[in-house]
């Protein structure tokens, strides 16, 4: 992902995303996104853990150990000694970072595709002075795998992180992990690393009746397509299936394909247990094609149901039992992955065993709910808050005996599980409801922009409300946002990325990309100097500067701060259902020459993005306007529809064009974008534009967003996201 700048609370401020995977960020890495969103067991350092700094770290990862110095050392472990199948070399730490082996030194980057290693190799061979490749203290042959590696912090960094197995395939469950180094900081840092859990004895089976799926998929069959399935019960690796009637596939040739757990067990998978979830999805391909760049089975990036089924060998005396299949929220919280979850209640007990700042909850490992800061002058810590103790008669209080109450009232934890509407307006004002339990509106509410934690406000007009609170959001960029509530006393309460802002507003398209946009609709900044123009110029002909993004309850509206000469042209592609595959594979794959706009949207330019096709565009050559009404005008501006690359449709839409004023603004109906109505969870939106030449034929190095990692000079890799959400009128 590229570099973003948002324009907030009159200051210019710059971050750069990083992926999250399910889909994610995120985090837009799609194998990444693919993770469950059923946590097992992640930890801040690893029981019997004998190094030297060990008992220092805290439950954030940092530890007393930690002092200014020239480089901090980052520690980094995974505990396979549940079921031991891992050897060394095996998983690698991988993140927003990449790795120089021989200098054991991470630096940071913002893309981290399986491809864009080399990552950081786990070994489970002895501390570097006894000859291995671990920290001190590590033991050799206790089946806890762990990496070391150096990171100078010349500025405040904060790291998203997780783990790959030895077929770059993701293996790490529950969301991303994150930390923050702080400039100039020295010594050693625990990153949370995590547990594998002990497999179980539950087989599983998954179906795909070919001729029972979503009316976008209808044409695939066995005969033309491979399918495979993947998910957390085999760490996400493309298990291929055959309709030959062989490892529990009823029939051969009926059409229906079946997956069946313990047929199928690959090095590193094993049967269930009661109470785990499993998340799971369908790829295809066609030929020779390599799975990882096969369809998945989604459509808007979420996972479909249609003729999928699901059954666990938890009937009477191991019969199969059908259970149903939903849409549950991947690790990132943005996208749904088909899922199932085993019946029968989770163990009570948690293994392997919780971490010593976790305490062990219906079989899972959860935070202690400590008090922080400590609690002073006698005070007791009672579920995260600090309580007065008085004596009566020698006794207390809060004791044993009636533990959870007070003089005045049973002790309330304050709880904090939810949002909704889980989407707001990135102008502010919008209204959401904080969901658990014990909350009060007296608790202050902090809303900050993920890309940067300069960027936040205070949710205002706090209301008590059935099942929580409600507050009004204030003006935030238009990315995920985390929540932050603060009690009166104990830790705050917080939920990571779990408000999507967007730029809902309706700006006057007039060309003039002026105050009638609100600040918040500002999606990104490219400030590289164009290759089309000279440098000792003042004038600028050729030059893309500003992408801004808004919608409301009826169109959507693009604007771009740039210029262009009369030769050339200024296009914008829409992907409008990001990951579903439909429209155009790349503009080098349009071949209409209709008219001025046609030809500059055929340009030859490729796409980095194997899971984007560009359904719409707009252009203007050499700043023409189309101002709607009789599409005949529409040669040298307008829209065009990208479903027949030979053919394009031409659209109804505005695009007003002033070069005086160097901009460029567009809008179309949501209606043309999405004929079959908005989903409720959001449609994925994806946006790019480029300077090109008139006939397509050259492209220069004008972008938006930047592709500042573009593999060469023809690919657009960075694209703008954002969700379309239907939105009253």
């Amino acid at each position: 992902m590229g570099c973003t700048r948002f324009l907030a609370l009159g200051l210019l401020l710059a971050a750069c995303g990083s992926p999250s995977q399910g889909t994610s960020t995120s985090p837009d890495v799609s194998t990444v996104s693919d993770t469950a969103s059923d946590v097992t067991a992640a930890f801040d350092g690893l029981p019997g853990d004998t190094s030297a700094t060990s008992d220092t770290v805290s439950g954030d990862g940092t530890g007393d150990a930690i002092v200014m110095g020239d480089f901090v050392w980052l520690t980094f472990a995974i505990d396979d000694s549940a079921n031991p199948t891992f050897t060394d070399g095996d998983m690698q730490w991988t993140g927003s970072f990449t790795y120089d082996d021989a200098t054991k030194t991470l630096s940071y980057a913002t893309s981290w595709l399986p491809t864009d290693g080399p990552f950081v190799p786990l070994y489970d061979d002895g501390p570097q002075g006894a000859g291995g490749h671990e920290k001190e203290g590590a033991v050799k042959g206790d089946h806890i795998f762990t990496a070391q590696a150096k990171f100078v912090a010349t500025k405040d960094t904060t790291f998203e992180y997780g783990a790959l197995n030895e077929f770059n395939n993701w293996m790490w469950v529950g969301p991303n992990g994150l930390f923050t180094i702080i400039q100039g900081q020295g010594g050693v840092y625990e990153v949370p690393g995590m547990k594998l859990k002990k497999f179980g004895a539950v087989d599983a089976k998954i179906t795909l009746d070919t001729k029972a799926l979503a009316k976008a998929y209808a044409s695939w069959n066995t005969t033309d397509f491979k399918f495979y399935v993947k998910g957390t019960l085999n760490q996400w690796t493309p298990v291929q299936l055959l309709d030959d009637g062989q490892k529990g596939d009823a029939a051969a040739d009926d059409g229906i394909l079946t997956f069946v757990l313990k047929q199928n067990l690959g090095k590193h998978d094993g049967p269930l247990n009661p109470g785990d979830e499993v998340q799971f999805t369908f790829v295809t391909t066609q030929g020779d094609a390599d799975p990882a760049d096969g369809q998945e089975y989604k459509q808007g990036g979420n996972g479909l149901p249609d003729g999928v089924l699901a059954w666990t060998a938890t009937g009477a005396d191991g019969a199969w039992e059908s259970v149903p299949v939903t849409l549950n929220k991947d690790s990132k919280g943005k996208t749904l992955n088909t899922a199932f979850v085993v019946p029968g209640a989770p163990p009570t007990g948690c293994d392997p065993t919780c971490a010593v700042t976790e305490d062990c909850v219906n079989g899972k490992c959860v935070s202690k709910i400590t008090c922080d800061p400590p609690c002073t002058g006698g005070d007791q810590c009672v579920n995260g808050i600090c309580k007065a103790t008085e004596t009566d008669a020698g006794s207390t209080d809060v004791g044993e005996s009636d533990i959870g109450t007070t003089d005045t009232g049973p002790v309330i934890t304050a709880t904090l599980t939810g949002i909704d509407p889980t989407w707001t307006a990135a102008k502010g004002g919008g209204t959401v409801m904080l969901l658990g339990s014990g909350l009060d509106p007296a608790f202050a509410v902090t809303f900050t922009s993920v890309v940067d934690a300069t960027l936040f406000g205070l949710g205002a007009n706090p209301q008590a409300v059935a099942g929580g609170i409600s507050v009004t959001v204030p003006p935030l960029p238009p990315v995920f946002a985390d929540i932050s509530v603060q009690p009166a006393s104990g830790p705050a309460l917080k939920l990571p990325s779990a408000l999507d802002v967007v730029p809902v507003d309706t700006p006057l398209v007039d060309g003039l990309l002026d105050s009638d946009w609100n600040a918040m609709s500002l999606a990104t900044i490219n400030d590289m100097l164009s290759n089309w123009d000279n440098p000792s110029d003042a004038t600028k002909t050729n030059e893309l500067n500003q992408l801004w993004v808004a919608y409301d309850a009826y169109n959507l509206y693009v604007g771009v701060k740039g210029t262009t000469e009369g030769a050339n042209a200024i296009v914008c592609y829409l992907d409008v259902d990001y990951g579903s595959g439909t429209g155009a594979a790349s503009p080098g794959a349009i071949q209409d020459t209709s008219a001025g706009v046609d030809n500059a949207v055929g340009n030859l330019f490729a796409v980095g993005d194997g899971q984007i096709g560009i359904d719409f565009a707009f252009a203007t050559v050499g700043m023409a306007t189309f101002a709607g009404g009789d599409l005949g005008g529409s040669t040298n501006a307008g829209w065009r529809g990208l479903s027949k690359a030979t053919d394009l449709a031409w659209l109804q839409g505005v695009v007003q064009a002033k070069s005086g004023n160097a901009a460029v603004e567009a809008s179309i109906s949501l209606d043309q974008l999405y004929p079959n109505g908005i989903p409720a969870s959001g449609a994925p939106l994806k946006i790019a534009c480029v300077l090109v030449n008139g006939d397509g034929s050259a492209g220069s190095n004008q972008f938006l967003p930047p592709q500042t990692s573009q593999p060469n000079g023809t690919t657009i890799s960075n694209w703008w996201s954002v969700h379309v959400y239907p939105v009253n009128p």
